[in-house]
């Protein structure tokens, strides 16, 4: 396998692409079988931790917010058996490799964010900021958390009103607890 590329669009699909692989084969074969699989779904390097491929909704959770998504993953690597996650250690051929497949509670806080945010299509910045307000954040604290101003909180704020056709804070967190 290969390691961790970029994010590639195709149709309505969308993975992380794996470079340097032997066989474009095995690969296209994985990437329809992972996206068939419900949930986040990772190939994964266990030392250090390292995403090598994702089906689309693992590749959504990673660019809205990179830095959850490697903990979650360090956290179901360290559980092995935890009911929000699949943890199998893949064969000899590729020792020290594993497949994960997330499957976060449809109504914690985190899911509710992580799948706004990916489908209404937010930058990690503004993935953050949803998330902080969802917490009851004003624009100060959230300004403070994230380090930066509270005017460009302002800013993320309406980018975010704007991208989900909100009027409004309350309304915009309403529209984030109906999601399913």
């Amino acid at each position: 396998m290969g390691r961790l590329d970029s994010t590639n669009t195709h149709g309505n699909h969308t993975s992380i692409a794996v470079v340097n692989s032997d066989s474009a084969v095995p690969v296209a074969a994985l990437s329809v079988a992972m996206n068939a699989l419900p949930g986040m779904v990772f190939v994964i390097r266990l030392r250090p931790l390292e995403i090598i491929t994702s089906n689309a909704a693992g590749a959504a959770m990673y660019r809205s917010n990179r830095c959850a998504t490697l903990q979650l993953l360090a956290r179901a690597v360290a559980a092995r058996d935890a009911e929000d996650a699949l943890v199998l250690e893949l064969g000899e051929a590729a020792q020290g490799y594993a497949l994960i497949v997330l499957r976060l509670a449809k109504h914690t806080p985190e899911a509710q964010v992580l799948r706004a945010a990916a489908l209404w299509r937010l930058t990690r910045r503004q993935t953050e900021v949803l998330g902080l307000l969802s917490c009851g954040a004003c624009n100060k604290e959230i300004g403070i958390a994230l380090g930066c101003s509270a005017k460009t909180v302002e800013k993320h704020v309406s980018a975010v009103l704007s991208k989900t056709g909100s009027r409004s804070r309350p309304l915009l967190l309403l529209r984030v607890l109906k999601l399913d």
